[in-house]
């Protein structure tokens, strides 16, 4: 899929990361809080908007991290935010080998993690073999 040989070459693609919606803040009871949390939310999803459309301009295609809509998945049992949104794309996907790896709504369900190991094992095993030379 996307593969980077030199640090020159022209950017195609790039990931792009995603805050907290604003209504991830609607249990927060003081009003004053709650709504300043959901202006920076806001603001963010701006900021980052202005961020694609330059890059779009440039012709550069734009991947998204994607942000569950349960907003459970970030807390624990108690309510308190435990994990972060992904913001920053390269905590939250994976490059391997010519593969783009991202969690969404089928993370894990669109590949088979024991038959990418084993394949990536297999042809580790392949290069060090051939790399052995008779003597």
């Amino acid at each position: 899929m996307h593969s980077v040989y030199q640090h020159w070459d022209p950017l195609k693609v790039c990931a792009v990361g995603r805050s907290f919606p604003p209504e991830f803040y609607s249990r927060i009871k003081n009003s004053k809080v709650r709504n300043a949390m959901e202006r920076v939310a806001i603001e963010t999803e701006e900021d980052y908007q202005k961020i694609i459309s330059k890059l779009e301009e440039f012709n550069v295609k734009i991947v998204r991290t994607d942000i569950s809509e349960n907003i459970d998945d970030y807390c624990n049992t108690e309510g308190v935010v435990v994990e972060p949104p992904p913001m920053c794309p390269r905590d939250f996907t994976s490059m391997v080998g010519d593969k783009f790896y991202m969690p969404g709504k089928s993370y894990a369900q669109n590949f088979n993690v024991d038959e990418i190991f084993d394949d990536l094992l297999w042809k580790l095993g392949q290069k060090s073999i051939s790399n052995i030379k008779d003597p």
